[in-house]
C-alpha cells in the first residue's frame, strides 16, 4: 500500500525540480549578462540534472529536463516556443547515456553525454532558425548559446553533480 521507496524517490526528484526552478530564478534576481548567467545556471541545471538521473532514474529526471525549458520561456530566456521542446529533447539526449551506462567509464560516458546535448541543441537551433525568420543578430546569437556553452555546462554540470554525489552518498569521484 504504502511503497517508501518510491516516496522517496518521489521526494527527492521534487526537491530537485524545486532546485531547479531557483537556480533559473537566479536569472531575475543577480543583474548579470546573458551569457554569464547562461553559464552559471546552465551549469546548475545540468549538475541537477546529473544528480536526479543518478537517484531518481528517468520518469522524475525527464520530468526536470522538460520543465525547465517552459520555465525558460517564460522567463524570456528562450528565443520561442519551438525552442522548448528542442532544448527539452537536448536535455534528454544528455540524460539518456548518464541513466543507461552506469558501469562504463563515467568520464566518457559524461562527455559522450555532453556532446550529445551540444550537438542535439546547435543542430535543432540550425533547423529552426532556417525554417523561422529571426533577424541575422537574434539568429547569431541562438546559434552561439546553442554551440559548444552547452558542451562546457553539460560538462561542467555532471563533474559539479558527480562530486556533490560522492559528497552527499560517501564514496569517490575516481
Amino acid at each position: 500500500m504504502f511503497d517508501s521507496k518510491k516516496n522517496k524517490i518521489n521526494t527527492i526528484g521534487a526537491l530537485l525540480l524545486a532546485l531547479s526552478l531557483l537556480a533559473q530564478s537566479l536569472r531575475l534576481v543577480l543583474p548579470l549578462p546573458l551569457f554569464v548567467s547562461m553559464f552559471i545556471v546552465g551549469t546548475l541545471l545540468n549538475a541537477i540534472l546529473f544528480i536526479a538521473i543518478a537517484v531518481t532514474g528517468f520518469r522524475t529526471t525527464l520530468i526536470i529536463a522538460w520543465i525547465a525549458p517552459a520555465v525558460a520561456l517564460l522567463q524570456g530566456q528562450l528565443p520561442g516556443l519551438p525552442f522548448v521542446p528542442l532544448v527539452a529533447v537536448g536535455n534528454s539526449v544528455y540524460i539518456l547515456p548518464l541513466g543507461v551506462f552506469k558501469d562504463a567509464n563515467p568520464y566518457f560516458v559524461l562527455a559522450a553525454a555532453a556532446a550529445g546535448k551540444a550537438s542535439t541543441l546547435f543542430l535543432g537551433a540550425w533547423a529552426l532558425l532556417l525554417t523561422l525568420d529571426f533577424p541575422p543578430l537574434i539568429g547569431t546569437n541562438i546559434s552561439f548559446v546553442m554551440s559548444w556553452p552547452q558542451f562546457f555546462t553539460a560538462l561542467a554540470g555532471g563533474l559539479i553533480g558527480r562530486f556533490l554525489l560522492a559528497r552527499l552518498y560517501g564514496g569517490s569521484t575516481d
